[in-house]
């Protein structure tokens, strides 16, 4: 049991050796990324949302309409 233990907890000390050499590697590659890359994700991510929202919008519509026709 005890190396069992012990084992587990080598295995975890491993895995979050490799999470921080990620972590690191994450971080470096967020660096050397264009200055503009984030703020274009964001301005995507939003267009994104406004497209959702616009085609709920026209869905409803398009349902009240029918509901109108067809009572």
């Amino acid at each position: 049991m005890k190396q069992k233990i012990a084992e587990l907890k080598a295995l975890l000390k491993a895995h979050k050796k490799e999470l921080r050499i990620q972590e690191a590697y994450i971080a470096t590659l967020e660096e050397r990324t264009h200055p503009k890359a984030l703020e274009i994700s964001m301005v995507l991510e939003h267009v994104n949302k406004v497209a959702d929202d616009l085609s709920a919008t026209t869905n409803a519509l398009v349902k009240a309409k029918r509901k109108k026709k067809n009572p």
